[in-house]
């Protein structure tokens, strides 16, 4: 009894001690301000939980850098909303003018015709068509069908770079576009970029995440930045649809499978120099966490709040064992946690009454916003100077270093091999 009593309140007890800490350094030290960021144009991330908190800030942001965003949940109304909501802000339709040459234009990109009607209304087919106007499905007026379609794009900085040879595919709408050999000058009237979307995912079922991959993928697009940034905190003792325990399944595991899915897309898309980016959201919970091994599932004594902090520390254990693995396959792919602080988001609405009570004014003086909890994360994604940078612990924008156990790389190691045989995945 006493002892299941102290395998209880000890969780409990590490966890509000690291919140405290926490909370004095933000009461003492002002949040991370955001440098001014490079342009992210062509580049396509998912972002997982992107539609509320500090994943929809962090979705928006990218956006206005000209990414484009993939919001990844499972609230289809809620990410709907947030999709509209961050289009409206980052709205590019603009007339770009005339172009006397096609030389003067920067950007041709070649996609197959039979994929037109996934991202053009109308563009111009020179490969066989005599510069007919296509239709939606790349049939020209006079009933035949080409094999490809050029597109000029204009030389404005908010275009993504493609190339020709270039098959990755960012959805474009073109209002008209006009382009022939015997005329050889291009006008682009009224290009729309989406900067994001929704697709559904629960990570908490291993089967949604492999739709979901199976979904993005079939999109043909690049991926050049992940965030695993969905989470849940303090549930009371819940089971995911495979039976884990709610926190180590959807916080760990779910990302966990999420990743190595993903993984052979973000090494194609990367590149020296250019690397792809996996950026995983943990938490200071994990300097309290402690992971068993033989009970991953708090079998033993279930306490929300070791699970919580047993998720954060798995999440960095795994991120630094990871990078090791990209390391030795030289893969032009980097992988680092990000600590977002004390925020005040949704994620405490599982406090108990008195502890809410106490939150809401604490929330007020010393919770970073959702918009500051988010800048790290931003900062992971699109820095410069991060630049094939991986296996570091960011906290308020700055390099710091995480619990003694996260360095462990036999336990790193060990929660890899367990984890493929829970998700299904082979252990090399």
């Amino acid at each position: 009894m006493w002892w299941w009593l102290f395998g209880y309140l000890l969780p409990i007890i590490r966890l509000y001690l690291v919140g405290l800490k926490v909370l004095i350094y933000q009461l003492l030290n002002r949040s991370f301000t955001l440098p001014v960021l490079p342009r992210q144009n062509g580049r396509v991330a998912i972002v997982t939980g992107g539609a509320r908190g500090m994943g929809f800030e962090t979705s928006r942001h990218l956006a206005s850098l000209g990414m484009h965003v993939v919001i990844a949940g499972n609230e289809e109304d809620e990410g709907l909303a947030a999709v509209k909501k961050i289009q409206e802000e980052t709205d590019q339709g603009k007339d770009v003018g005339l172009f006397t040459s096609v030389p003067e234009l920067s950007v041709i990109w070649v996609m197959p015709a039979c994929q037109i009607q996934n991202y053009l209304k109308h563009a111009i087919i020179t490969n066989g068509c005599n510069g007919v106007v296509p239709d939606c499905d790349g049939v020209t007026q006079n009933g035949s069908r080409a094999s490809s379609v050029l597109i000029c794009l204009c030389a404005d900085n908010r275009v993504p770079p493609l190339h020709v040879g270039d098959w990755s595919r960012i959805p474009v709408w073109v209002t008209m576009l006009s382009y022939t050999n015997k005329s050889p000058w291009a006008r682009l009237l009224t290009l729309h970029w989406p900067t994001s979307e929704f697709m559904y995912l629960d990570l908490a079922s291993l089967k949604s995440v492999r739709q979901f991959v199976q979904r993005f993928k079939s999109k043909g697009l690049p991926l050049h930045v992940l965030i695993n940034n969905a989470g849940v905190m303090l549930v009371p003792e819940r089971k995911t649809e495979d039976g884990f325990e709610l926190h180590f399944g959807l916080n760990y595991l779910g990302h966990f499978l999420l990743t190595n899915l993903l993984l052979d897309t973000l090494r194609k898309s990367g590149k020296s120099g250019q690397c792809s980016r996996i950026v995983t959201i943990s938490s200071a919970t994990h300097y309290g966490g402690h992971l068993n091994l033989n009970d991953l599932q708090g079998r033993s004594c279930y306490c929300a709040h070791g699970a919580y902090s047993q998720s954060k520390l798995a999440l960095v254990l795994f991120t630094y064992h990871l990078q090791d693995r990209l390391w030795a396959r030289g893969d032009p792919v980097t992988a680092n946690t990000v600590d977002p602080g004390m925020v005040d988001t949704a994620l405490y609405e599982n406090l108990c009454s008195p502890a809410q009570l106490a939150k809401t004014p604490v929330a007020k003086l010393l919770f970073r916003t959702p918009a500051e909890g988010a800048s790290t994360a931003i900062y992971a994604a699109a820095a410069s100077e991060l630049e094939a940078a991986g296996g570091l612990y960011l906290y308020n924008g700055r390099k710091t270093e995480s619990s003694v156990t996260s360095y462990d790389e036999q336990l790193q190691g060990r929660l890899w091999m367990q984890s493929c045989t829970l998700v299904g995945l082979q252990k090399t």
